[in-house]
């Protein structure tokens, strides 16, 4: 499908869609951009900072308290995940960046005996890039990229709705400029055995280019509380 010129001048789709856009059509919405890659560079959400060892700013039972509801409807404690690395995403089935499953269940099988897991929570709130229901995303997650890692019910993570998980990760973890809103699917939480919400990485982060950083947390001892 051809798609014309994108410009700022009148749109009223507000900056959060703009961010989007740059993400998923950056030679469109930010033409003096000399490249793809320095659109991103210009639009990373939360790619600032990124020094593992930096003190956490929420506590690890706040985390743990939180119950999320499994993708086929069961209701679970985030305590279950104490002392695991997780990778915490919101993901979509018709989105560009949707092809990272296969990255991201490979992390999951590499990392998955060091103690490692991926959680997926499907979100509609992007570019109405997750329309079906719970089962739907079940079986498409399944059946086209073999998924594994677990999966949860379709929440919101932006707005007066958002689930209190995502409340959490963005107030520890800011993007772009302070902002904490998740600018677009794919946005990725690292989070340590103790619950520190450690990096924010941007939806144009694949995932193999976290693996590096996923080990390095894997291999360090957790600190210790005082």
């Amino acid at each position: 499908m051809s798609l014309a010129p994108f410009t700022l001048a009148g749109f009223a789709g507000g900056v959060d869609v703009f961010v989007s856009l740059v993400l998923e059509h950056p030679d469109r919405a930010m033409p003096a951009a000399r490249s793809t890659q320095e659109a991103f560079r210009m639009m990373r959400d939360g790619s600032a900072g990124r020094d593992i060892s930096t003190p956490p700013t929420v506590t690890a039972d706040s985390l743990y308290d939180i119950s999320v509801r499994s993708i086929s409807g069961e209701t679970q404690s985030l305590g279950a995940y104490r002392g695991k690395t997780l990778l915490i995403v919101n993901v979509a089935s018709q989105c560009g960046f949707t092809p990272q499953y296969a990255g991201l269940e490979a992390l999951y099988r590499k990392y998955k005996d060091q103690g490692f897991v991926v959680l997926g929570f499907p979100c509609n709130q992007f570019g109405r890039q997750e329309p079906g229901t719970d089962s739907e995303i079940q079986q498409f997650c399944a059946t086209t990229y073999d998924v594994t890692f677990p999966l949860f019910a379709k929440i919101d993570v932006n707005g007066a709705a958002a689930h209190p998980l995502y409340a959490l990760l963005k107030s520890a973890k800011p993007g772009l400029l302070g902002t904490e809103a998740i600018k677009w699917n794919f946005t990725k939480f690292l989070v340590n055995g103790l619950g520190d919400v450690l990096v924010r990485y941007a939806p144009s982060d694949t995932p193999d280019t976290l693996d590096q950083e996923i080990a390095k947390v894997l291999a360090a001892p957790l600190p210790k509380r005082a």
